[in-house]
């Protein structure tokens, strides 16, 4: 029966004249009165009620945006495609008995709360339909197609149950239907805003007198093409319900269309057993532990009680001449090293630094910078590094935010060694103290002081020196500012294994022509870039000779041409300068450049906007916990307690929440899809230019572009 003349609630009054003829009992007949609907839309169109729904709808859809999910990476490529899956009804039959509420509207609650937690939209919008036959009452014992399309508009369920939850949406998809004359493509025309996701509920015929439930199975096609990129559909069937999802293979696999579909599924079950809303996991709990173990790291063993410090000073003892960091100016051997930060962290003690104090190193790219860290090490504080280049105003805010309790220069710091020559040597770091405070860009605000503990970068340590296979032998090019996080790798893994740390000059760290000439120079044999340098760098026909390069800051969007190993490098200054890492397989072309596995002894999960996990595939949150973990911002609270998080799946856990949305993909390697703000608002079309130009300067990253070209250029 073709679906112009014949809809849902058509299959009802076909089926019901059935039934009657085979009990016996005489037939209802026709009585309807003709309606000419484009004659009743036009009488409409002037009257009070019309324009009274205008208004409605117009409140429903303001700062509305249409819901829409991530294309898989690898859909079906298909015109169409159909999954099915089976609701139990008894919970929800008793909860919507209780509630007051219908089942339609229970399961629209169901549909909207999946879809917002997976847009991350404020009020996402789908279609929905009703049966069109409000013009009169007789209109409901006839055979024909009078279905209108409606939005419905998903909003937060915040601290309500699951009761409060549904009636509310119960009582706005009421009052929707109670206006369903009013033309949806008058709102599409006004509002520009077009739905992509369909969402009906079939209200079925219960089983009577023996005569099984006929479903609508007439009207079901062979699909060979799609109206909506999603649609889904609820039908009761016996004592369940049957979930129907019908989609676009060329945009969509089936696999997240399960996934979707089983989302809807443990919403609905999670609504119906009366929980608060946020507090329903879309997963079950066989599923969750399946994801806990994809999204777990290796274990790495190593000696929990040490520092990174303990790990430096025995090669102090063991390769004293050895050359440990080399400057524009000179070198220190590993025991010049030790000496001149003995002679520096004595002059903190006699300034009264103490555990836990911060020291700030307002110093350029020298090598008593490093001495200097390593002396704030060891009189068991921790250091601050600005840049002297930055602005006046910046550095006094950090100055006084850090409330650092000794300020460290080149002269200060040449001031102590010839004070303190032959200071004792010391080591007053542990694991729980802490080891240096960066501070974030500030593009969002004030700067914000994120404070790393020595078993955060301890962790981080072993891993660089395992997973980059530093030795003895390593040479690496320490490129990024100090103020940068990601100078921490090229400054203590390689002390910890009686390597050389080469601090590249201001002048080559932003030419690349230079930058190639300081690698053949000094033997370099790898190092770490911000990604728009490094892909510069490694972008010739000739392979750099380098045993190993990490790229790490944006997105990386090309192989590297270097005689090594290549990795992308991914993770926030909340979480220890890495997160997760991808070694490129060379000749490979990616799409994307997945940003890997998570870090040894971490963990990386892909999250709902109330913390729970995602499934596979699915594109959410990613949130980190483990090893790594900051220990949060400096003397902001409120800050700290809203991005580091209880982590409901790992008890005693805490996550930080990167506000960046990712997926794991099919080989269990995560992806990344952008910051969330920025992604959600690029969905809705709603950016005006200027706030374009403003995303633009905050996530391509100004330094790193600075680092492509000479400052003067620049």
């Amino acid at each position: 029966i073709h679906h112009t003349i014949y809809d849902g609630l058509s299959g009802n009054v076909f089926l019901e004249e059935i039934r009657r003829a085979l009990r016996g009992e005489s037939l209802k007949g026709e009585t309807l009165t003709a309606y000419d609907f484009a004659l009743y839309e036009k009488e409409l169109q002037g009257s009070a009620t019309y324009a009274e729904a205008k208004t409605y709808f117009d409140g429903l859809m303001e700062g509305a945006a249409p819901a829409t999910l991530p294309d898989s990476r690898r859909p079906d490529g298909t015109p169409a495609g159909i999954f099915k899956l089976q609701i139990p009804a008894g919970e929800i039959r008793r909860f919507c008995a209780d509630s007051g509420v219908t089942a339609g509207s229970f399961f629209q609650a169901a549909f909207g709360e999946t879809l917002r937690r997976l847009t991350r939209e404020e009020k996402p919008f789908y279609l929905t339909i009703e049966s069109g036959r409000s013009a009169s009452p007789a209109l409901m014992d006839a055979v024909g197609m009078f279905v209108k399309t409606l939005p419905a508009v998903a909003r937060e369920a915040g601290d309500r149950t699951s009761k409060e939850y549904v009636i509310s949406v119960h009582r706005q998809m009421q009052e929707s239907y109670a206006r369903e004359f009013y033309p949806y493509t008058e709102l599409v025309e006004r509002h520009g805003l077009r739905g992509e996701i369909m969402f009906i509920y079939q209200g079925g015929i219960s089983e009577d007198d023996g005569v099984e439930s006929v479903r609508s199975n007439a009207m079901e096609l062979e699909l060979d093409a799609v109206k909506f990129p999603i649609s889904a559909e609820i039908l009761p069937a016996g004592e369940g319900y049957v979930l129907t999802v019908e989609y676009d293979g060329m945009r969509y696999s089936r696999a997240d269309m399960e996934s979707f579909a089983t989302m809807v599924k443990h919403a609905a079950l999670g609504l119906a057993r009366k929980a608060h809303v946020k507090e329903i996991g879309l997963v079950s709990a066989e599923e969750g532990k399946t994801l806990l173990e994809l999204s777990a790291g290796e274990k790495l063993t190593y000696n929990q009680g040490e520092t990174w410090l303990d790990l430096f000073q025995s090669h102090v003892k063991n390769m004293p001449g050895k050359t440990a960091v080399v400057d524009s100016k000179g070198a220190f051997t590993y025991e010049e090293l030790e000496r001149a930060s003995n002679s520096i962290a004595a002059y903190l003690l006699e300034n009264g630094v103490a555990a836990g104090d911060f020291v700030a190193l307002k110093m350029g790219r020298v090598k008593e910078f490093l001495a200097a860290a390593i002396a704030v090490h060891k009189a068991g504080a921790a250091y601050v590094p600005i840049d002297p280049e930055y602005p006046e105003e910046r550095i006094r805010y950090m100055l006084e935010d850090s409330e650092a309790h000794v300020v460290l220069t080149e002269e200060t710091v040449a001031g102590a060694m010839a004070k303190f020559p032959e200071a004792a040597p010391l080591n007053r770091a542990v694991p729980e103290g802490r080891a240096y405070m960066i501070y974030t860009s500030g593009s969002t605000g004030k700067p914000k002081g994120v404070v790393i503990q020595h078993k955060a970068m301890t962790n981080l340590i072993h891993f660089i020196r395992d997973c980059w296979h530093l030795t003895e032998k390593s040479r690496i090019a320490c490129h990024c500012t100090f103020s940068f996080d990601v100078s921490v790798e090229g400054l203590y893994p390689p002390l910890t294994v009686g390597g050389s740390v080469f601090i590249v000059p201001e002048e080559a760290r932003r030419d690349i022509v230079e930058m190639k000439d300081f690698l053949k120079k000094h033997a370099i044999n790898g190092g770490s870039y911000s990604t728009q340098f490094g892909q510069l760098l490694a972008s010739g026909n000739k392979p750099l000779d380098l045993d190993y390069i990490c790229v790490v800051g944006e997105a990386m969007t090309r192989q590297l041409n270097v005689r090594g190993r290549v990795y992308n490098g991914y993770g926030p200054t909340e979480f220890t300068v890495y997160s997760t890492y991808f070694e490129l397989e060379k000749g490979k072309e990616y799409d994307p450049i997945p940003i890997g596995r998570p870090l040894p002894n971490t963990w990386s999960f892909i999250c709902d906007p109330y913390g729970h996990l995602l499934p596979r595939g699915m594109a959410g949150e990613l949130c980190l916990a483990g090893s790594q973990l900051a220990e949060g911002y400096w003397k902001k609270p409120e800050l700290t307690a809203k991005s580091f998080v209880e982590c409901s799946f790992l008890p005693g856990q805490k996550m930080y929440r990167t506000g960046d949305l990712a997926r794991y993909n099919e080989e269990g390697q995560l992806e990344y899809l952008g910051r969330i703000d920025t992604q959600v608002k690029l969905r809705g079309f709603r950016i005006e230019m200027g706030e374009i130009e403003t995303r633009a300067a905050q996530f391509a990253g100004i330094e790193y572009v600075a680092a492509a070209v000479k400052k003067e250029q620049l």
